[in-house]
């Protein structure tokens, strides 16, 4: 806590940073392909894996069609290695669903599929190589205290963990939880064997401050007693500027975060140059395993602006109805708006508009000696 011309400037530390080495998926960068992967996308995928590389992103997550992943696939295997010969890993979304037509992948995990079949796809993602396997999002029922569906589903991953544990790659593996109490998801945490498990955080929040600050807050204060790392979800891509900010800020968060790939069809370059500028900025400050702070007070952010401290980089969203000027001490990283043309200017940020900047150093006060 500081004063800047009188007005009081509060830091709260909501999530302290990680220390020493970590696996990849503890600050991973991953992005879902938003449709169901079928030969031509297949294809289309490997003919492009060196521009996802470029881009920066750790991972991608795909849900294949129901041939590619059983038994010993040429195609699967040889779209793994695609990827793994450029540095991005695999996961395969593996919904034990029999509708495998609809484009919507993150729908609900349910056991239509039998166990042997289930197994038959994780056995060909180990055949495959892949890095991770994601289950969905898990209802809530498969959580209900002493119930049947949940003996059962513990059972089932039990199951795939036996048949992933005597591989060589050891995939990860991933899921969604649906809303649900903090007792509930505490309980959850405490016994849970996957990896990621992604809340719906961003998803199911009005992007205000507080709320969402506060939002955040929770979710590493449910994680981090436990050693959980927090997995920011996917924001379904449209190409507006309120999702590229809104994508901005979700990568400034430690832990592990999702986005989703614009289709070819769509896809913007601007919005790939600031995705890329971002994973750059993040690797190079180590934002991934950072602390992040909630900073309030500033007299040129207002109340309504939501200004955090990742790592060493200040991230600022405008969620206020008007222009918000970042003070030209703070050197700007990225930005979803206009930047400044002069290094003594100002940053405007416009609603909805989100930036990152390098802090601005603090200089000690000179005193006077007789």
């Amino acid at each position: 806590m500081h004063s800047t011309n009188g007005t009081q400037v509060v830091t709260t530390l909501v999530h302290a940073a990680r220390k020493g080495t970590h696996p990849w998926w503890y600050s991973s960068v991953i992005c879902r392909i938003p449709r169901r992967v079928d030969h031509d996308l297949a294809q289309q995928l490997s003919e492009e894996a060196i521009r996802f590389a470029r881009v920066g992103v750790d991972a991608l997550v795909l849900s294949p069609i129901p041939q590619m992943i059983w038994g010993v696939n040429p195609e699967l295997i040889s779209l793994v290695k695609r990827f793994h010969r450029v540095g991005v890993k695999i996961i395969v979304h593996l919904p034990g669903s029999a509708d495998w037509n609809t484009y919507d992948f993150n729908g609900p995990y349910s056991a239509d599929e039998t166990v042997t079949t289930l197994l038959g796809r994780v056995r060909a993602c180990v055949d495959a190589g892949v890095d991770g396997i994601d289950f969905g999002t898990l209802p809530f029922i498969h959580y209900g205290p002493d119930s049947v569906e949940r003996r059962e589903f513990m059972h089932l991953l039990r199951v795939v963990m036996a048949e992933v544990a005597n591989t060589d790659t050891l995939p990860i593996l991933t899921s969604s939880l649906p809303h649900m109490d903090d007792s509930d998801l505490q309980e959850i945490l405490q016994e849970s064997w996957f990896h990621h498990l992604r809340n719906d955080t961003l998803l199911d929040i009005e992007w205000k401050n507080p709320q969402l600050c506060d939002a955040i807050a929770n979710t590493f204060a449910n994680r981090d007693p436990v050693g959980h790392v927090a997995a920011w979800p996917a924001l379904p891509y449209d190409d507006s500027e309120i999702h590229r900010a809104r994508t901005l800020f979700a990568l400034a968060l430690p832990g592990a975060t999702y986005f989703d790939s614009p289709s070819k069809d769509t896809i913007s370059s601007s919005f790939v140059l600031m995705v890329q500028q971002a994973l750059r900025t993040r690797e190079e400050h180590g934002m991934g395993t950072g602390s992040l702070a909630h900073v309030r007070g500033l007299p040129w952010a207002g109340p309504d602006c939501l200004v955090h401290m990742s790592a060493q980089v200040l991230v600022v969203f405008n969620t206020s109805d008007t222009t918000v000027l970042v003070p030209s001490e703070h050197r700007p990283l990225v930005s979803t708006g206009v930047l400044p043309t002069s290094i003594a200017s100002d940053t405007p940020l416009a609603p909805g508009q989100c930036a990152w900047f390098e802090t601005a150093r603090i200089h000690p006060r000179a005193f006077a000696t007789e």
